[in-house]
């Protein structure tokens, strides 16, 4: 298990302490964001999230480049088993430059899902729970969505961090809740904490710990029937 911060286990405990008992996902997120608040610029290494195996692959929840790459050729391959191996394949090779092009997708997803060593039904449970990993994160946005790179400049423009470091190597999930916390920030504090990292970190931290609480309340009212 890695280092648990002081930070983070203060959060943790607060959670206990409201009868909340955080999943291990919730633990190391709270981790990575307190990590951050302490050494903003460089304490990313728990930003990918949780990896599931599968058939001898691990699948990653999606960075914005492999998100990105299933929006516009992944999910146009074939019917539901290839766009169910598309989806892995991009999870599974998130932090790689991928082909855009049509024809070169399809072989790269065909070779790769080849080499699985499991059946369709075990692929989907995994992907399922790599995909549950950013439900707690959902910004509710409607509108029009920005692209990988657009998001990644304003990142970098806030936080000094490169922009490949934000589209290969962060799960989608945790980039949004730094921009939105980024976001919020600024709407409050105006331009004079506009470049502070640690208060951008110390947002999203706080953000992380508000939504486990939502989603705590969300299931609870479920199971009450309520």
């Amino acid at each position: 298990m890695h280092h648990i911060t002081p930070l983070a286990n203060a959060e943790i405990e607060r959670l206990r302490a409201d009868g909340i008992e955080p999943t291990p996902h919730d633990v190391i997120h709270i981790n990575a964001l307190a990590e951050l608040v302490e050494t903003p610029s460089t304490r990313l290494s728990l930003a990918r999230g949780r990896p599931v195996a599968v058939g001898g692959a691990s699948l990653w929840p999606l960075t914005l480049a492999a998100a990105d790459w299933f929006d516009a050729v992944g999910q146009r391959l074939g019917g539901r088993t290839m766009q169910v191996h598309a989806l892995a394949y991009a999870m599974a090779n998130g932090s790689l430059d991928l082909s855009y092009d049509a024809n070169i997708a399809e072989k790269s997803v065909c070779r790769w899902a080849k080499r699985l060593r499991c059946r369709m039904p075990a692929l989907v449970e995994a992907v399922s729970q790599v995909q549950a990993q950013d439900s707690i994160l959902d910004t509710g946005e409607t509108g029009p969505r920005s692209t990988p790179g657009e998001i990644s400049m304003m990142l970098t423009a806030m936080t000094g961090i490169k922009p490949d470091v934000w589209e290969y190597q962060c799960s989608i999930a945790y980039v949004l809740a730094l921009l939105d916390a980024i976001v919020a920030q600024n709407a409050a504090d105006g331009q004079s904490t506009k470049h502070d990292p640690r208060i951008k970190a110390e947002r999203a931290l706080g953000l992380a710990v508000h939504r486990i609480k939502e989603r705590h309340e969300k299931e609870k009212a479920a199971v009450n029937g309520e």
